[in-house]
């Protein structure tokens, strides 16, 4: 970690881009329905953290500083 408290690391040579199809019915929906709305509102790009779990192939992905990029 660097003195201004920010964390460095890893090679990323490109973007890497993520597709995510949320249900309807999800809890998550209004999250990412009010990110946009704010998106478009303000006309500024707001970035995220997360982490993805997949259960089914017990895989965790863990996101990093990410941005909405499109919306319905």
């Amino acid at each position: 970690m660097g003195v201004e408290g920010h964390m460095s690391g890893g090679i990323i040579f490109h973007p890497s881009m993520l597709k995510v199809a949320i249900m309807p019915d999800s809890p998550s929906l209004t999250i990412f329905e009010d990110w946009m709305t704010l998106r478009r509102t303000v006309r500024e790009v707001f970035h995220a953290n997360g982490s993805i779990s997949i259960p089914s192939i017990a895989g965790k992905y863990t996101l990093r500083n990410g941005i909405l990029k499109s919306g319905n």
